[in-house]
């Protein structure tokens, strides 16, 4: 006679709801589709985990067979509640992750599809379809984020996306555009157009997003009303091609109470000067150059003084700045020269001088009511920095440094008036 004996838990199916929760939220997100088959309890435990990472931003292809997929994961009664942006992408660069509920989502390279994308976006089975996405979406989110990438009909895409989301009545919280100018002008111009259309016809707050890699990035928040601007290249303007121009124009109608500007080439505040009204609150200044010419005008000091006069601000950061100037270079000398007016032309070993503050940092912060008070004072002591760099060139008959700042106050005085005595019998 032989005795069943029982079969016990494992250790792991003992724990409470509460541990298990901790234990599988380290887990590698490759590995939570295992997890899920293991037991109905522990799928339960890893499933809103598993549905962040696969469902939430949802990347698909501008395919009828990528499109049906889409409306599938919308429509799921658990996974759809999950998905809070859409993005669609051409097939030819882009691989989405497998999943074992939607093992159908997987592109990988599709070649030669651009006609053939292109045709689809423009049929009604398109645009019945995603209006079915977004009416789901609208159930479950409430509202949705849209983004546009690497497509080469970009503004039909675009649009064809925006309005079937209007139509199924689903908020836009924000719309992320890729600028990657592979393609003629006249594609990049119908892009512009396009987004002056939804811009303009926009009736609820939108979050705008621009990019083209690592290269640039325009984004808007209108929650908190802030700008960022990162990797421009000025030409005594904002590059103003498409789409900025839409997006220029647009943000010129909305109130900006943030300003943060990163990585920008050749600064020139003409474009931005729109935005430095008295509602501005913050202010964030990185890594920025300033084209001077010969050094002898618009200088940091200029569009320090400039801001000064920005009376609501409250908080204000500027780091490492510089200065471009004008670099000549004989072809028989390694070094170049930098010519002053008025002076004459000096040895130089870079067309680039480092603004440096009163305690040898490139990084100052201020806070608080008399914010402008300290910009006021800062411009005072830019103003002086920038002589003595041209009195010391002078003086050394040479640049024999890149840094601008960090000097002797005392001596300053009779520096300078020593170099504007010398100016004037130059002149003379």
């Amino acid at each position: 006679m032989t005795t069943s004996v029982p079969k016990l838990p494992s250790p792991l199916e003992t724990l409470p709801n509460e541990i298990l929760y901790e234990i599988f939220s380290h887990v590698d997100e490759k590995d939570l589709s295992a997890v899920r088959d293991v037991c109905p309890r522990l799928c339960d435990i890893v499933t809103p985990r598993f549905a962040l990472v696969n469902f939430t931003e949802r990347i698909h292809v501008v395919s009828p067979h990528s499109i049906d997929a889409l409306v599938g994961v919308t429509e799921h009664p658990v996974f759809g509640g999950y998905v809070k942006t859409v993005v669609i992408c051409s097939g030819r660069r882009t691989t989405i992750p497998v999943t074992s509920t939607f093992p159908e989502q997987e592109y990988t390279e599709i070649p030669n599809q651009d006609t053939h994308l292109n045709d689809y976006v423009k049929t009604k089975r398109f645009a019945h379809r995603m209006e079915r996405v977004f009416r789901n979406i609208r159930v479950h989110s409430g509202s949705v984020g849209i983004g546009i990438y690497d497509i080469p009909g970009k503004a039909e895409t675009l649009e064809e996306t925006v309005y079937a989301a209007r139509r199924a009545r689903c908020p836009i919280t924000w719309l992320e555009v890729d600028l990657f100018a592979d393609h003629p002008y006249f594609i990049q111009a119908d892009l512009d157009a396009a987004m002056h259309r939804i811009l303009e016809s926009s009736l609820t707050p939108l979050n705008v997003y621009l990019c083209a890699g690592h290269s640039f990035r325009l984004a808007y928040g209108s929650d908190w009303q802030c700008l960022e601007l990162e990797h421009f290249t000025f030409v005594n303007a904002i590059p103003l091609g498409p789409p900025l121009r839409a997006v220029y124009s647009w943000l010129l109608t909305r109130w900006v109470k943030h300003l943060r500007i990163f990585n920008v080439n050749g600064y020139h505040d003409f474009r931005l000067r729109p935005f430095l009204t008295p509602y501005l609150i913050s202010l964030d200044l990185r890594m920025l150059s300033i084209w001077t010419g010969y050094f002898d005008r618009r200088l940091w000091s200029e569009q320090i003084r400039i801001i000064s006069n920005l009376t609501g601000l409250q908080h204000c950061t500027i780091s490492c700045l510089s200065y471009l100037f004008e670099f000549t270079a004989d072809d028989d000398d390694d070094e170049g020269y930098l010519e002053l007016p008025g002076y004459g032309r000096y040895p130089c070993v870079a067309p680039q001088f480092y603004l440096a503050f009163r305690d040898g940092t490139e990084t100052i912060q201020m806070n608080g009511d008399d914010v402008c008070e300290q910009l006021k004072e800062l411009a005072s002591y830019v103003v002086a920095a920038e002589a003595y760099k041209v009195l010391e060139i002078v003086r050394d008959g040479r640049v024999n440094g890149l840094m601008v700042g960090v000097f002797d106050e005392f001596n300053l005085g009779l520096s300078l008036q020593s170099l504007q005595l010398d100016g004037a019998a130059s002149a003379s």
